[in-house]
């Protein structure tokens, strides 16, 4: 491992202060850096972790900053031992420009030689985009790095991953094991992030990041009971959630991210951001399979989020409806809506090219066993929408398309100007390549069936692509920028970057009411 960063990442506004913190990893003998702020209230710095756990050669450290807001736009320069970096920060009352990336990385080593020097070309267009008109928020929807790699690696955990799959879920964790995994997580942030083009960006937009399967094990959650809860799974979980904590929160072990809304797991969420609001739901810490117990009776269905969460979560974007803000962004790491992911289950046998494995389609929200799941989370939107007269846009990544979809509620309860629409917007992925061009062509073929989700209640793809198609099979990243139509009303316009075109795909949401 080599010194590291700095990595940027919001954590909110309070009092009309901005508040962003930058990590930064050196090494373990080295002083405390020195630090220098412009405009930054009282900045602190603080270690919170020496790494790797077992055998520490590097130190972690956290610089925080609180800036105090003004009418017009800051830029603050900042000093961080041997580096420097600005950011900016947007007008009090005015909402961020926003860019969104997920699928930061490749899940199989073949696609490193087909991207040779492309591999960060999405990211290189994000700094040029930036430089033209600043960026306040980086949101890094899942997947900022793959560990399946970890398991191909020689050592201990390929030996348990070559077993038969029978044999895995009684293997025990092993301190060579505890070693491998420790090293592993603890270097591979830096590995996938000290890249300069997409270092460049860590260091001048402030983060908003939530973990996905690929940033613990790719289709953590979505296996059988015996391999999810087998001292190997458990263990690698552990791990990689201490890893996640660190460099993508950026929280040490006895803390909170701020703008945490659950007990469990690490949902966040803000608001006061110029009639924009924010909900970054944790779709992995409490994922499991059905739950038997040994007596085979049901203890505990399969999930995405517990009930628990899903409660917390829901009182706190209830809580807006006295604020009243004229957006809310969800960033669910996998899409709410897609196409069809039951045809897919039954037509995998025939078509072409890669679809990958089982898990990725349990995965999903519109995967057979999550659709009570799903439909209380898109009620419950709807609900809130209607009350509040607030705009809902679901943004995601994971698929390895760009796409979008219109949720629509027909329900007497939820139609209010606009409120009964959900747009779900779908940007993946900055780094790994889309889907083969005969899988494209053949879920592109029932991308144009209406799904109906419960009564009253439908989503469909639409046609945003180039060439009129749903699915774009592109790398990619999303911008959300706002801007005040002509009678003052908040609008949101996004746009997919996509490789390969000089200009975005453009679509305008209004606001609610």
């Amino acid at each position: 491992m080599s010194p590291f960063g700095p990595v940027l990442s919001f954590r909110g506004i309070q009092n009309q202060k901005y508040c962003v913190s930058a990590l930064l990893v050196q090494d373990l003998n080295a002083p405390a850096p020195t630090t220098q702020v412009a405009q930054a209230h009282n900045p602190t710095i603080k270690r919170i972790a020496r790494i790797p756990l077992i055998k520490p050669r590097m130190a972690v450290w956290r610089l925080d900053m609180q800036i105090q807001q003004s009418k017009t736009q800051l830029k603050i320069d900042y000093d961080l031992g041997d580096v420097s970096g600005s950011f900016h920060v947007p007008p009090l009352d005015q909402a961020p420009r926003i860019a969104y990336t997920s699928c930061n990385g490749v899940s199989d080593v073949k696609y490193l030689n087909s991207l040779a020097d492309r591999y960060a070309e999405r990211w290189s267009h994000l700094a040029q985009t930036h430089k033209q008109a600043e960026y306040h928020l980086l949101v890094m929807g899942g997947d900022q790095i793959y560990s399946d790699e970890l398991l191909q690696t020689q050592g201990p955990l390929n030996e348990w991953y070559k077993q038969f799959s029978w044999n895995r879920d009684d293997t025990l964790w092993t301190e060579e094991m505890e070693i491998q995994a420790d090293e592993f997580f603890a270097s591979v942030y830096p590995r996938y992030w000290a890249r300069p083009q997409i270092l460049n960006m860590l260091s001048c937009v402030p983060t908003l990041m939530m973990w996905d399967d690929h940033d613990i094990i790719d289709g953590w959650g979505s296996y059988p009971q015996a391999l999810h809860e087998s001292p190997v799974h458990q263990g690698l979980f552990r791990i990689a959630s201490y890893y996640f904590r660190l460099y993508q929160l950026q929280v040490d072990e006895t803390e909170s991210r701020p703008g945490a809304i659950t007990r469990q797991g690490h949902t966040f969420a803000f608001e006061g951001l110029g009639g924009l609001a924010i909900v970054v739901p944790d779709l992995r810490s409490e994922r499991a399979p059905d739950i038997k117990g040994r007596n085979g009776q049901l203890k505990q269905p399969t999930q995405i989020m517990s009930q628990k969460s899903i409660s917390q979560m829901f009182t706190w974007i209830k809580s807006l409806t006295v604020s009243k803000p004229s957006h809310l962004l969800f960033i669910s790491s996998v899409p709410v809506s897609f196409v069809n992911l039951a045809l897919l289950e039954a037509l995998i046998g025939w078509i072409p090219g890669e679809i990958g494995p089982e898990d990725d389609f349990r995965d999903h929200w519109r995967h057979q066993p999550h659709k009570n799941e799903r439909k209380q989370l898109i009620n419950g939107l709807l609900d809130f929408a209607k009350l509040a007269k607030c705009k809902v846009t679901i943004v995601s990544g994971d698929v390895h398309v760009a796409a979008a979809s219109v949720i629509r509620s027909a329900n007497p309860r939820h139609i209010d100007n606009g409120a009964e629409v959900i747009h779900q917007l779908i940007s993946t992925g900055i780094v790994h390549p889309p889907l083969p061009v005969l899988t494209i062509r053949s879920l592109e073929t029932i991308t144009g069936t209406r799904e109906k989700i419960d009564t009253d209640l439908t989503a469909e793809m639409q046609a945003i692509g180039y060439d009129g198609n749903c699915l774009i099979a592109s790398r990619n990243w999303l911008s959300i920028e706002p801007d005040k139509s002509s009678d003052g009303r908040n609008r949101l316009w996004v746009k997919w970057h996509v490789e390969g075109h000089d200009h975005p795909i453009t679509r305008l949401i209004e606001p609610a009411g």
